[in-house]
């Protein structure tokens, strides 16, 4: 196998950048092309050392058009989790789509036939409704994986606990295919954020789960790369040996598997910025301990899984102190604030003191931002740009 560079994933922004986000109205998101496709050229790199992997853009991350355009021309697939998720991948020129989520019904099957998709279904009802619809048609399915308690936390990960998918050991799977006479060809499943050892563990169950289904052909490994690529050199390793398995699984079957991927959030997120402008500091809280700043923007209305940086764009002098600072959205509700963690712990920031008018950027706005959009007390939602070639152009 030809070496492949360790360099990493994510470069962080360059002061050139900071400087044209400095220029955008405020509040704005601007994703960044450039930044976008080195990455994704690193990762597909990563997926080819594989021998047989695909890269798919699980479309839940984002709909903007224009970015998904960008990423088909790239050479991504796309993963839909509804009909309408499938028309955006469809005129966004995707070469390849998969679908999976319990949105979709049979009289969604005339669209994915036309569109050349299989459905993996993700319930017992949904594969028996499709696979009766379509005697003798290939299917799909989303599998549980019972994750070793090792290593699954049960708030990053989801094992036998998620609500999507049957488990392998279901015998109605194989009294479906028998009464209808349907070929499973697809495994798919997603288990939360992936780490080299859950890659490592789901390729060998699944292979294992393909020993018994003959007509697999294709196994979707879903998403969740951000913990996979925390460090790139250990997903390097978790890659080469996911190549022996499969490499190992022909020797002993004479059968070739595909593998899948569907990340959305590890390869938009790091390439979306997102521009505020404070529009009321409070030093020192008194219920908070720790700077309060009210931006022009809101969390709860644009960003709700966000877990941002945030760099000032105010220049700030070499001497001048860090405070630990809280950044809130601009709605009426208390909870309102940047960078919440799953249970809804607030998260201080260490920024130079700011005042209203200053500007900030947070970091890892380009996935599940806007898709997660609401218009609680009818605000506006930021203004869309994309940066490619060092021109900004609005959206």
């Amino acid at each position: 196998m030809p070496a492949v560079s360790t360099a990493s994933l994510v470069a962080p922004p360059a002061a050139e950048l900071l400087d044209l986000l400095g220029t955008l109205p405020s509040p704005a998101l601007l994703y960044d092309f450039d930044g976008l496709a080195r990455s994704m050229d690193i990762l597909m790199t990563d997926l080819a050392s594989v021998g047989n992997a695909q890269l798919n853009m699980a479309l839940k991350a984002c709909h903007t058009p224009r970015v998904l355009a960008f990423l088909a021309s790239l050479g991504l697939g796309a993963d839909v989790a509804s009909p309408g998720e499938l028309e955006l991948a469809a005129a966004a020129g995707f070469p390849r789509i998969t679908a999976t989520g319990p949105s979709f019904t049979v009289a969604d099957l005339p669209a994915l036939r036309r569109h050349g998709v299989l459905l993996d279904a993700s319930s017992i009802e949904q594969f028996t409704a499709v696979a009766e619809a379509d005697p003798g048609g290939d299917l799909g399915i989303r599998l549980r994986v019972p994750l070793p308690p090792a290593i699954e936390d049960g708030r990053t990960t989801f094992g036998t606990g998620s609500r999507f998918g049957v488990l392998a050991t279901d015998r109605r799977i194989r009294a479906v295919l028998e009464r209808t006479g349907g070929r499973l060809t697809r495994l798919h499943t997603h288990t939360g954020q992936m780490t080299p050892q859950h890659l490592r563990y789901k390729v060998r169950y699944l292979l294992t789960v393909a020993e018994a289904y003959t007509d697999v052909a294709e196994i979707d490994l879903g998403g969740g790369f951000f913990s996979l690529y925390h460090r790139r050199d250990q997903a390097l390793q978790a890659w080469s040996d996911v190549r022996t398995h499969l490499e190992d699984f022909t020797r002993r079957t004479g059968r070739t598997i595909r593998i899948q991927v569907e990340p959305g959030g590890a390869i938009l997120a790091p390439h979306g910025y997102l521009v505020t402008t404070v529009s009321a500091a409070e030093p020192g809280h008194s219920a908070f301990d720790a700077d309060l700043l009210t931006v022009d923007a809101s969390a709860w209305n644009f960003a709700p899984w966000h877990k941002p940086q945030v760099i000032p764009l105010t220049e700030a002098r070499d001497d001048e102190e860090l405070r630990p600072t809280l950044v809130a959205g601009n709605t009426l509700y208390e909870n309102d604030f940047f960078g919440n963690d799953v249970l809804g712990n607030k998260f201080t920031y260490p920024l130079p003191a700011m005042q209203a008018g200053d500007r900030l950027v947070f970091t890892a706005a380009g996935a599940y931002t806007m898709t997660n959009s609401r218009r609680f007390n009818r605000l506006p939602l930021p203004a869309e740009f994309t940066l490619h070639a060092g021109e900004i152009e609005a959206l």
